[in-house]
């Protein structure tokens, strides 16, 4: 047997990394936490407002451009915005995203008014009224003539420089060490209660110098209220500090969670193992705790462990009063980790696996380094497949003579559905649906059939794609790509080879290009689908017949469509279209193996032969000529059907689950059932359950 045709070895990994039987091929994407307890809500203060607004009736000229720097706001706290599927890399010194909620303060609407008001800008109050940008004041009618002593430059430059400092604490400050406090020199003699003990002068910046000016320009020049200028003066007047503006800041939290507990928590939070996805190499933090686990679980693990008393009454169905409540709970919980429930089992990849395991064991920093790189290059060529299937997918929404497709077998589907327990201790029939997504449309098509109809061979596959072509592929499309998972059996065979390349050869496409992943790294858009189809399946307690599994498949959406499946559309393509090819191929001493390519391409420039390449970058194919006579047209419309008659149902089986269908099933849905054909062979082979 040739090398390229004899692709279901042992020693490559790939072969049987995504066989659909023994792999669930969906993402569970819901969590089973209770939800129903703590909401985050922003803590309620009071609304730091300023002093008296400047008369705008008595505005001057107009005002002048204001440079403006963002300040610290961190020490305000409230909600932000739900962050959810991916988190950024904290070595990039980014802010690392969590489940639910973080603070942003500098996001609240408050506070982006607030940091408006400090900068002179227009904003709009509480009350939704427009206050208007500051502007320089009216001219003072002092004898000094202060405004005249200034030029317009200068009386700009004033007002910008202070605004331009945008929090009010620090133009406190600075207006504070422009005023002079000194005491009264000289007062008349009388009887009276001495009301002025101290004198103030007022000087602004220009330049490096310093100018007096009377207070009426001094709170022109700065676009400010007198009674501000007066608590500064009072102040300064008693020998204080000035007081800083903590209005909403005060520490007095009586029930705050002591530090101390806090620690409890997250110490109990961090020692459940966490699994991290693989799917794509951006730097997504987010985690997967075990499905079997919910936040309540987790609380009531934690009570068990640290407040034990309050733990038993819990039990009792009593009422608690614990240190740490619930919300408290899921509240740290949601807003310090980025973690969901339910791993996919089809989330695995052993290469990552390997590499991580050999990279924490690793004994020198060198050999660290080397592992390290590795995994990178792996996990390099794992996004390069979803970079193309992205790109690929844009392509055939704006350019209609080009298709994207994907297709993938879902997790077999069980029948009948029971909620008794002698089921799961039962082999049950099998329902099986392939499915095709078209990523023009988003449509998907689903091919679905008994295992008593057909196998899930690659003759199954390649007759499902030339039916979905002829029937749902525009007859303008004359480029095709194609992006499937490794599996051997059925995706990347040689039969598989044989047809598209035949397709193209009788010109139905000009080009197709079939892409496939790392080993493990599969996740496609019809595991998404498959999702949905789980996530309907759980409202459905019982299912009898495969045509109420096609239903309920079909009522997921406008965008499923379902083909129940009949033997007439099942064409032996193996054994039709073997006869035309060559058992092997040989370039330059290397022979065709498929099972070591990434990209095959069928070109209909050289319609003789395939381009591979064992990496996604497709500068570096290498042609293989397959026909035996090269300019061969094949007709593939009259390949042999497959299938004479319904196939029998595998003798222990049969044995295992006809019993459980008599005695549970009802009498209406017996018909389908006493069809069913028991194997003659008792002997035959163990069900790839």
């Amino acid at each position: 047997m040739s090398d390229y045709l004899s692709d279901t070895s042992d020693t490559d990994p790939s072969h049987n990394s995504d066989d659909s039987d023994k792999d669930p091929d969906y993402v569970d994407s819901s969590d089973n936490e209770n939800n129903q307890g703590f909401t985050a809500q922003a803590p309620s203060s009071t609304t730091d407002t300023s002093e008296d607004e400047f008369d705008e009736d008595q505005a001057g000229p107009s005002r002048p451009h204001v440079t403006t720097s963002r300040t610290d706001t961190s020490h305000i706290t409230a909600n932000d915005e739900i962050i959810e599927n991916e988190a950024e890399n904290n070595d990039a010194g980014m802010e690392t995203k969590t489940k639910k909620r973080k603070r942003r303060p500098e996001k609240w609407k408050k506070n982006i008014n607030k940091l408006k008001r400090n900068s002179g800008k227009q904003y709009i109050n509480k009350k939704g009224i427009v206050v208007s940008e500051k502007r320089l004041g009216p001219r003072c009618q002092c004898r000094g003539k202060c405004f005249d002593i200034l030029t317009e430059v200068e009386k700009n430059t004033i007002f910008g420089n202070f605004y331009s400092m945008q929090d009010k604490n620090i133009q406190d400050s600075y207006l504070g060490a422009l005023i002079d406090v000194k005491k009264v020199v000289r007062r008349r003699k009388t009887t009276e209660v001495e009301k002025k003990i101290y004198s103030y002068y007022y000087h602004v910046k220009v330049g490096p110098k310093s100018v007096k000016v009377c207070r009426t320009a001094f709170c022109s020049l700065h676009g400010i209220h007198k009674s501000r200028v007066l608590r500064i003066c009072h102040s300064r007047a008693s020998g204080s500090l000035l007081e800083k503006d903590e209005r909403g800041k005060h520490q007095n939290r009586p029930n705050k969670v002591p530090d101390e507990v806090v620690a409890t928590v997250k110490n109990h939070i961090e020692s459940f193992p966490a699994r991290e996805s693989h799917y794509s190499r951006n730097k997504n933090k987010k985690k997967f705790l075990p499905a079997e686990l919910n936040v309540k679980k987790m609380y009531e693990l934690y009570l068990e462990k640290y407040d034990f008393d309050q733990y038993s009454l819990l039990k009792n169905h009593q009422k608690i009063k614990p240190k740490v409540t619930y919300d408290f709970y899921y509240r740290y919980f949601t807003q310090n980790y980025n973690l969901s429930f339910g791993y996919p089992r089809s989330d695995t990849c052993s290469s990552c696996d390997v590499m991580k395991i050999r990279i924490e064991a690793a004994s020198t920093e060198e050999e660290r380094r080397e592992l390290t790189v590795q995994k990178e290059v792996h996990l390099r060529k794992a996004q390069a497949f979803y970079d193309d299937l992205k790109e690929k997918s844009e392509l055939a929404v704006t350019d209609p003579s080009v298709e994207t497709i994907c297709f993938d077998y879902q997790q077999n589907l069980p029948l009948p559905v029971l909620t008794t327990g002698d089921i799961f201790y039962a082999r049950q029939i099998w329902v099986y649906n392939q499915m095709f997504h078209s990523c023009s449309n988003n449509q998907s098509v689903s091919y679905m059939f008994d295992e008593m109809t057909a196998k899930k061979g690659c003759i199954e596959s390649i007759s499902f794609l030339m039916h979905f072509i002829e029937k749902y592929v525009s007859k303008t499309v004359t480029t095709l790509y194609i992006f499937t998972d490794n599996c051997a059996g059925q995706n990347k065979n040689a039969v598989m080879v044989h047809f598209l390349l035949a397709l193209v050869s009788n010109g139905r496409f000009r080009k197709i290009v079939h892409h496939l992943p790392e080993p493990g790294h599969s996740f496609l858009p019809c595991d998404r689908n498959f999702g949905q189809i789980e996530k309907k399946k759980r409202k459905k307690e019982l299912l009898y017949l495969p045509d109420e599994w096609y239903d309920l498949v079909q009522s997921c959406g406008k965008k499923f469509v379902v083909e129940r499946v009949e033997q007439d559309i099942i064409f032996d393509f193996k054994s039709y279209l073997e006869p035309y090819f060559k058992k092997t191929s040989v370039i330059k001493k290397k022979p065709f193996t498929i099972s070591k390519y990434r990209i095959f391409i069928y070109d209909s420039v050289q319609p003789d032969q395939v381009l591979v390449t064992e990496t996604h970058n497709i500068a570096l194919v290498v042609g293989y000529p397959l026909y035996k006579s090269p300019g061969t047209k094949i007709d593939l419309h009259v390949a042999p059907l497959a299938y004479h008659e319904k196939l029998a149902l595998k003798t222990k089986k049969y044995d295992s689950i006809m019993p459980i269908v008599k005695k549970y099933v009802p009498p209406i849905y017996l018909e389908y059932y006493n069809t069913i054909k028991r194997a003659a062979d008792e002997n035959n082979a163990e069900d790839s359950d």
